[in-house]
């Protein structure tokens, strides 16, 4: 299955491009012996006013000296041929060079001093400013010589690693478009507060899981996580690992393969149903988005869809920003014959992924080309879902931003059709194809590296991956926490969080996870010293799991980390309930962080549930006492005691402070079991 096996090709091209990564000059290899870890290379930031360890690797007793500003240090390389210097504390500044002499010499420029923040999470920590909108506008308001910031390759291994995959990045065009918006935002406003350089550590890693980022013996003996020391008793080592996901992608090819209808392979890759040339005339024709269920195809298994576009002149050989929604569940995507891109077998959540792939210029000309979207639907609906204006087709760095759709008619033809019911496909492995949901692994392979380097603190944007667990992660993220302080030894390093942003269902009649895991989050920030909490339910997209707007979200961070880090007396708190009382059939809501009062955007508070004894909440009416002070009530409740605001995956919320931060959701009762009541529904 071409699936897998381009997934696997991708993979292994990543890694070797990240491990030569040499920005044109020879840093390390087999002709000296003499090795840094990627953090101590040009553009490098160093963290201000703390000691800053410098490392590395050499001859065994070879004498090895490090020279930065007017400090210079000497070691000698132990046995095992690491050595470690520390500098002492210096202010913020530079550029300057830092010389490093062993068996051979290393001369790092254009270095800054500043603040240093370790950017964490999984994917919408990594979601690049490219495929934002407007990206142009966007990196030309946050280029700032200031900013660096040191781009991780995504890894995860079953023992710790000893060096750090990644590469310092400034704040050009390009490397803007490719790395993580949220993190330059966040870095930008910093600077621009304080006029310091400001480096950021992009460690974060698509649909991982919080237990992923723990080391497994802190996880292991965790009195509540018993299941972690039967998980790693089996001492999974490297090459057991990639044999075990080797194993899970060939079981789940072959039977893919022994399941297609007629026994016929892959015949529309061998049919070149992805080249411009071929004639698609006869397949039906289908409105996208859609589903192929909308043709009478009820059925799962491989189907093709395809479309000409036209583009303008002025695109020719440009790059281009393909947008396609969301393929359920599968895809491979092919733009004028040319492969660029897919969510496979090894994908977390696939269908909750918003396909956006990047076109490189060379293969976009002017006039007619042809988008081709294979996709294998394994159960329930199959297609290209979720609203029009996230199918297009865009310049990748066009500061007007303009746009050519791909919502409605494309052609349509089936491959061959799965039955499932003869051989289902084949179960998770204990150990899934990568590394991204296996405890421990991320910080094996990303988080240790990183040891000792400076840093003034973190940021964390994760949770999504942990919504069906969401009691279990307010003790995960707890053990997160304080084992990352604890690995730098800097237990009052602020750590920053973001709550998960609207995504999903705006209503939900019972239980909603999302707003559980939320209200977890809410309770780690205020039971964990040192641990904030920034609320964005503004910045939410209930279409795709990947908000657009991460200005708000950085800019709102740094306004935590001017509080949290700085000392600045700024309001950057949403306002939460200090006080909720039911009385005269009422709920009255006192709130704190309300400096200059309350403020909606329409007639009234929106997001408000109320419900009596029987557990039944309602949608509430809610008007202002005072300017810190709102009444709740509905008329179905006439003896309300249990109160909940914004609880749903998508709340749709419109109450905030003066100084634009949304209220914080939350609700007074804990009850496992209730029903939420829509407006037009009747019991």
């Amino acid at each position: 299955m071409i699936l897998s096996l381009r997934t696997g090709l991708f993979l292994f091209a990543v890694m070797a491009l990240a491990a030569c990564q040499t920005k044109g000059r020879v840093t390390s290899g087999s002709f000296e012996s003499l090795r840094l870890p990627s953090l101590f290379d040009d553009n490098a930031v160093l963290q201000r006013d703390q000691d800053v360890p410098v490392w590395g690797r050499d001859n065994p007793g070879q004498h090895v000296t490090v020279k930065f500003r007017d400090y210079v240090r000497d070691t000698t390389a132990g046995e095992d041929g690491k050595w470690l210097v520390t500098l002492p504390p210096m202010p913020h500044g530079g550029p300057d060079s830092m010389l490093i002499r062993g068996s051979s010499v290393r001369v790092l420029r254009d270095v800054l001093v500043g603040d240093v923040w370790l950017c964490s999470g999984q994917s919408n920590m990594v979601w690049s400013l490219g495929l934002l909108e407007r990206p142009v506008a966007q990196a030309l308001e946050l280029r700032d010589p200031r900013v660096r910031l040191f781009q991780m390759t995504r890894f995860g291994s079953a023992e710790p690693v000893e060096m750090p995959r990644g590469v310092w990045l400034e704040s050009d065009l390009e490397s803007l478009y490719h790395s993580s918006a949220l993190a330059w935002w966040f870095g930008k406003s910093l600077a621009d507060q304080y006029d310091v350089p400001i480096g950021l550590i992009q460690c974060a890693w698509g649909g991982t899981r919080a237990e992923v980022w723990i080391p497994s013996a802190v996880l292991a003996a965790h009195p509540d996580h018993e299941y972690y020391t039967d998980f790693f008793a089996n001492d999974i080592s490297p090459d057991s690992y990639r044999e075990t996901r080797a194993e899970y992608v060939r079981d789940f090819t072959r039977t893919i393969d022994r399941n297609v209808m007629r026994g016929r392979k892959e015949r529309g890759i061998a049919g070149h149903w992805h080249s411009m040339e071929f004639d698609d005339s006869t397949w039906k024709a289908i409105q996208l988005p859609g589903r192929w269920e909308d043709l009478e195809v009820d059925a799962d298994g491989f189907g093709w869809f395809r479309r000409e576009v036209n583009l303008p002149e002025d695109w020719d050989g440009k790059d281009l920003v393909l947008s396609l929604g969301f393929a359920d569940d599968l895809d491979e995507t092919w733009f004028n014959g040319e492969f660029v891109g897919q969510s496979g077998v090894d994908a977390e959540l696939p269908r909750a992924i918003a396909r956006r792939y990047f076109v490189p210029g060379k293969h976009v000309k002017p006039g007619r080309n042809v988008v081709a979207v294979r996709i294998l639907d394994v159960g329930g609906f199959g297609g290209l879902q979720g609203p029009d204006r996230l199918l297009y087709a865009r310049r990748a760095l066009d500061e007007t931003d303009t746009r050519v759709s791909l919502a409605g008619e494309w052609r349509f033809r089936e491959e061959g059709r799965f039955h499932r019911q003869s051989e289902p496909l084949p179960r998770e492995p204990e150990y899934p194809p990568l590394g991204n949901i296996i405890p421990g692994f991320a910080w094996n392979g990303m988080v240790e590296p990183l040891l000792p380097y400076g840093i003034k603190g973190f940021v964390w944007y994760q949770g999504e991956a942990n919504t069906p667990q969401p009691i279990a992660y307010r003790r995960l993220m707890t053990m997160l926490i304080e084992t990352w302080r604890e690995a730098w030894k800097r237990q009052d390093a602020p750590f920053l969080i973001v709550q998960l942003a609207p995504f999903g269902s705006p209503t939900n009649s019972f239980r909603s996870m999302w707003a559980e895991l939320r209200e977890s989050q809410q309770a780690i920030a205020e039971e964990v010293p040192g641990t904030g909490m920034i609320v964005i339910t503004d910045s939410g997209d209930c279409e795709d799991i990947h908000p657009a707007d991460k200005r708000t979200v950085g800019r709102r961070l740094a306004l935590a980390a001017r509080n949290m880090a700085y000392g600045e007396n700024v309001l950057w708190r949403a306002p939460e309930p200090e006080s909720v009382e039911f009385q005269d059939g009422r709920a009255l809501i006192e709130y704190r962080n309300a400096d200059g009062g309350l403020d909606t955007t329409s007639d009234g508070p929106a997001g408000f549930l109320i419900a009596g004894e029987d557990r039944v909440f309602y949608p509430a009416t809610a008007e202002p006492v005072n300017v810190t002070t709102i009444a709740v009530s509905a008329p179905e409740v006439p003896d309300p005691i249990a109160l909940r605001y914004g609880w749903s995956d998508c709340p749709q919320l419109n109450l905030f402070n003066r100084a634009g931060i949304p209220a914080a959701p939350f609700r007074t009762d804990e009850w496992r079991e209730s029903i939420m009541v829509e407006p037009e529904q009747d019991l």
